[in-house]
């Protein structure tokens, strides 16, 4: 399991339909479950998640959904959480090598991978060099979030 240092989470909130605690801490981008998230205060730009992997790790491909891919009712309002918060909409990806691969973003809650060749690295740094403006609707937010990476090897 990798480990991510990453700029500090937003506090926790309550889920507006089941008024349960969510918390937006660093390790919800690796838990295989796009409606939890990393989530920061304000404009991200130019912020670096590092991710560890076990030594002599072999990376193929990394992947993204680059927003909070998450949507909620109650009370009759829909919030969309990924339309409400600031979206990654241009990141780099820099490995031990000094490798490092641009990824442009569109707007879509699908993972959007980039093939990276064959890379042995033990660590994987992602850099935010471009983030949207603040969110819109009832779910509007000045946050920005990340509600997957996946770091693919062989």
């Amino acid at each position: 399991r990798a480990q991510v240092p990453a700029p500090p989470p937003g506090p926790p909130s309550s889920d507006v339909a089941t008024g349960r605690t969510v918390t937006y801490v660093a390790t919800n981008m690796l838990d295989g479950d796009p409606t939890t998230c990393w989530r920061t205060p304000g404009d991200a730009t130019g912020a670096e998640l590092v991710f560890t992997l076990p030594a002599g790790s072999t990376i193929t491909s990394v992947s993204i959904i680059n927003g909070y891919a998450k949507t909620s009712r109650a009370g009759g309002t829909t919030y969309d959480w990924y339309e409400g918060n600031r979206r990654v909409l241009r990141a780099e990806w820099t490995f031990d090598d000094g490798t490092t691969v641009s990824q442009d973003l569109i707007d879509t809650r699908d993972p959007q991978r980039l093939d990276v060749g064959t890379i042995r690295s033990d660590t994987v740094r992602l850099r935010l060099v471009e983030v949207s403006p603040p969110g819109t609707g009832p779910a509007a937010k000045d946050n920005t979030a990340i509600s997957e990476v996946t770091i693919r090897g062989m």
